[in-house]
């Protein structure tokens, strides 16, 4: 799965757990089930921007430093902490 990817990039330790969407705080929204195919080709990005596709792996943890260096967060709540928790309690492993 791909966010074991980020967390393993970020070298942060957690367990997975699936929730219902209808569940999911609006900020985990985008880790959600998007039911649609999407097909997309980056040849054109790749021409333009010089670079060469590698591993898929590669690219997370390019990604996720990126992130990791350009940090902006929103002040967590305890509204944030009420919804994540309700979504725990309605997960599976």
């Amino acid at each position: 799965m791909w966010i074991q990817q980020i967390a393993a990039a970020a070298g942060a330790g957690l367990e997975s757990v699936r929730v219902p969407d209808a569940l999911l705080p609006p900020d985990l929204l985008l880790a959600g089930t998007h039911p649609q195919h999407v097909l997309s080709d980056a040849h054109a990005a790749h021409d333009v921007l010089g670079r060469r596709p590698d591993s898929a792996e590669e690219r997370v943890r390019e990604s996720v430093r990126w992130h990791l260096e350009h940090r902006t967060y929103a002040p967590w709540t305890s509204e944030d902490t009420a919804r994540d928790e309700a979504a725990l309690r309605a997960g599976t492993p």
